[in-house]
């Protein structure tokens, strides 16, 4: 049986066919990674669907809906809520909550 894969020219070929179409070419020797919906490129960590651009090197995620979710945590940017495993942060009210204490910029306290 035939699992063989070039990565240099993207190609790849199984006992049943082979894989390098146009809308769905992955080439690891620089990458890059194109479907019909996008592109992916890992020289530059960007990342572009039909639904908004994510460019992982300065960390911005932008949907349709301003939704962007990780492991550690969710935001969204349509409230501007924050939050992560270490705490939340809710711009909208301007309350900040961390393990480590609490701040609310409405009442200007910190605890």
């Amino acid at each position: 049986m035939d699992e063989s894969h070039n990565r240099a020219d993207g190609s790849h070929n199984r006992g049943d066919g082979s894989y390098n179409r146009a809308d769905r070419s992955h080439n690891w020797a620089d990458g890059s990674y194109n479907r019909g919906d996008g592109s992916y490129n890992r020289a530059d960590r960007s990342y572009n669907r039909a639904d908004g651009p994510h460019n992982r090197a300065d960390g911005t995620h932008n949907r349709a809906n301003g939704s962007h979710n990780r492991g550690d945590g969710s935001y969204n940017r349509a409230d501007r809520s924050y939050n992560r495993m270490d705490g939340s942060h809710n711009r909208a009210d301007g309350s900040h909550n961390r393990a480590d204490g609490s701040h609310n910029r409405a009442h200007k306290s910190f605890s």
